[in-house]
């Protein structure tokens, strides 16, 4: 029994250690099949910790770059060095972030010119400062994007070579800057590498290509972009100044390589139609015709269309024509007879032109030329005597034009001519006149003259729309015995209106020389008003200079035409008047347009609250107008100072400021800024309105208000 049991014992003890062995085999294959899997986990934890750190690296410095941004450090003409802010040395220097400030050029007197050096400076500097904050960002030297205008470095877009050069590369590093300026229209628009303008947004945008060290990530991506954004506002704007300009939303790059360009060809060579090979025109002026053909589909844009005389070189020319059509007719080549020949060259919308079709020659045959007939006198005109009229500003009429082309050619009038003698002298004698050519195809016309009574004696002539004129009319005379009469004369053009601003001297004739006469404004609204007394003289005649900026209070020259639109033309109304009856001796008719002037700003006051209190936050109001017709559209920027110890100077922005979005004509407006009075005593403060320069203005030297003093005492 004893032997029997001993054996039995043995083989289970057998059976258990060879199931021992089978579980370790199979702890340790499960262990093979899981190892990958877990470190892949442990692996993409660690890599998803490394881009999580690498984005909050770049997003710290897109936050600080913002900072320094709005900071609005260092001055001009100033560096920032690992001592602090100092003057750019005389010879020029680097600062801490090896940025070259140049000294001397930054203290030249033309501001705009060292405001924008100072700008792209401090661009570099915030670029410099995204890459300093960025702390533990592992960037490849050779593929940063933080210098100046290397904006197309940022458009994979359009740019796919980028791709291999910049984006796809671990290790590339970008930074942009974007901020407002100003057009030359004086707009805000948002621009590329600017710090933005006081009080207004700056964007900051970090990109970063992380390299992935996971093998086994790598296999899949060898890295991922990020990117960081930062929006913020610069110093010197207080709440409450309104809607300012905002930043047009980011476009998601395609960080991957950019769609093949379109094929861009230029347009095929044109093909003459008209005038063919061999054609006769019979005008000087035949139209050209031609087929457009373009193998990108692009639309015609442009054309350019060249003749010359067979066997000579080109002698007309349409330059580049913008225009879709296929076609070309020309209003003053005025070809003579014989043989051209012609080519045209066309342009597509995306700025790529053709080679000038194959020439085509043709013959012009253009009859005989005639001059027009005689024109004949009919007013002033009486026969066989003289005839009296009673005004020293006559009209001149005469017969209908005619022309012995007119059938066959459609002749008309283009141009006429009136010379006037006094009786005894010739046409080129003393006192004598002369309208010269005169565009017209009327048949009157009523010259700028006004004449001395007398005898006086007149022609004309006319000019067809070829160019021939007529013989001069046979001269008839007439007699002047004026009424009295009142005359404007201006500096303006013959034709054009007069306008709000003009210098003009108003002239009476022919009045009482015993008698004072009054001068009346009456306006479109036919309202008048009384600007000035003047008496004439033994001969009834007298001048007085006038400004139609600056007439006596009432009215002010804004009240001369209300509600008057920049651009418009009014008719007026200048008269003498005898003052005691108020009866109108003379009046003139004048056309009046409001200019299309410049705006002009100014502050209107500064309104302090009753009994400013030192060390306490209070509201001021700052008005400002516009006086002009002209609106203004866009931001500009009013500013306060307080105490500045100076007057406030164009381009210093003030310890208040402002941005308003435009303003009508004549237009006023209330600004509300909190300031802090330091100090018991004597305070000054000063406004300044469009500090920035950012509106044109007629005057340019009235923006500035101040200084206003007011006392800040203590709570009772």
């Amino acid at each position: 029994m004893v032997i029997i049991a001993s054996k039995a014992l043995r083989q289970d003890e057998g059976a258990r250690m060879l199931f021992s062995k089978q579980q370790k085999g199979q702890g340790l294959v499960e262990f093979a099949l899981i190892l990958p899997v877990l470190l892949m986990v442990i692996l993409g934890l660690i890599e998803t910790a490394l881009l999580f750190q690498a984005y909050l690296a770049i997003q710290h410095g897109a936050r600080e770059a913002a900072r320094f941004a709005v900071s609005m450090q260092p001055p001009m003409g100033h560096m920032i060095t690992e001592d602090g802010i100092e003057p750019c040395p005389a010879g020029g220097g680097t600062d801490k972030w090896g940025v070259l400030c140049e000294g001397p050029d930054e203290n030249e007197s033309d501001l705009d010119a060292r405001r924008e050096k100072w700008q792209r400076r401090r661009v570099q500097m915030i670029k410099a400062r995204a890459l300093e904050a960025s702390m533990g960002v592992r960037v490849r030297e050779d593929r940063l994007l933080i210098g100046l205008d290397e904006q197309d470095y940022f458009d994979v877009e359009n740019h796919p070579e980028l791709y291999d050069d910049y984006w796809g590369v671990p290790g590339f590093y970008g930074v942009q800057v974007k901020g407002f300026s100003r057009n030359e229209e004086g707009a805000l628009v948002q621009k590329e590498d600017h710090p933005s303008l006081p009080g207004l947004h700056v964007r900051v945008i970090v990109y970063h290509r992380a390299e992935v060290i996971d093998p086994l990530m790598g296999a899949i991506v060898d890295s991922v972009m990020l990117n960081a954004r930062m929006d913020m506002i610069n110093e010197g704007l207080q709440a409450g100044a309104g809607a300012l300009p905002t930043f047009e939303p980011e476009p998601t790059p395609d960080l991957g390589p950019g769609p093949e360009p379109e094929p861009n060809d230029p347009p095929d060579r044109p093909v003459n139609i008209s005038p063919e090979d061999g054609a006769t025109e019979e005008t000087g002026n035949p139209q050209f015709t031609w087929e457009y053909s373009d193998p990108d589909g692009d639309p015609q844009s442009d054309f350019r269309v060249q003749l010359w005389p067979q066997g000579s070189s080109v002698s007309h020319d349409s330059g580049e024509f913008p225009s879709d059509a296929s076609t070309f007719t020309p209003e003053d080549w005025n070809l003579s007879s014989g043989e051209y020949c012609w080519h045209v060259s066309v342009g597509d919308d995306r700025g790529l032109w053709s080679e000038y079709s194959a020439a085509t020659c043709f013959w012009v045959q253009v009859e005989d030329n005639n001059p027009p007939d005689r024109p004949v006198n009919e007013s002033p005109v009486e026969v066989g005597t003289c005839v009296t009229i009673d005004t020293a500003h006559p009209e001149f009429a005469w017969s209908d034009f005619s022309d012995p082309d007119e059938d066959t050619h459609g002749d008309t009038q283009s141009y006429l001519q009136i010379r006037l003698r006094p009786d005894g002298v010739g046409y080129d004698g003393a006192n004598s006149r002369d309208t010269g050519a005169v565009a017209s195809d009327a048949s009157a016309y009523t010259p700028p003259w006004y004449l001395d009574d007398g005898e006086y004696y007149w022609s004309v002539r006319v000019r067809d729309n070829r160019g021939r004129w007529s013989d001069y009319s046979l001269e008839t005379c007439f007699i002047v015995d004026a009424a009295p009469y009142l005359v404007v004369l201006g500096d303006h053009e013959e034709g054009d209106p007069f306008v709000l601003g003009e210098d003009v001297t108003i002239v009476i004739a022919k009045h009482d020389g015993d008698t004072d006469y009054e001068l009346w404004w009456v306006g479109p609204d036919n309202v008048g008003h009384s600007f000035a007394s003047l008496t004439s003289d033994g001969d009834g005649d007298a001048s007085q200079p006038w400004s139609l900026t600056d007439p006596p209070d009432p009215p002010g020259w804004l009240e001369l035409i209300p509600g008057g639109v920049p651009g418009q033309v009014y008719t007026c109304t200048v008269q003498s008047r005898v003052p005691a009856s108020g009866d109108v001796v003379a009046y003139q008719q004048i056309s009046v347009q409001v200019p299309e002037d410049l705006p002009d700003l100014v502050v209107t006051g500064i309104t302090f609250p009753d009994s400013p209190l030192a060390n306490v936050p209070m509201t001021i109001t700052v008005g400002i107008a516009n006086l002009t017709y002209s609106t203004v559209e866009g931001f500009f920027d009013v500013n306060v100072y307080v105490d500045p110890g100076r007057p406030p100077t164009l381009g210093r922005p003030g310890d208040g400021l402002q941005w308003v979005d435009g303003i009508g004509p004549l237009e006023t407006r209330n600004t509300t800024f909190v300031i802090t009075l330091i100090g018991l005593g004597d305070h000054e403060v000063w406004a300044y309105v469009d500090a920035t320069n950012a509106v044109d203005e007629g005057d340019e030297d009235n923006n500035r208000y101040g200084p206003v003093s007011t006392f800040a005492g203590c709570e009772e």
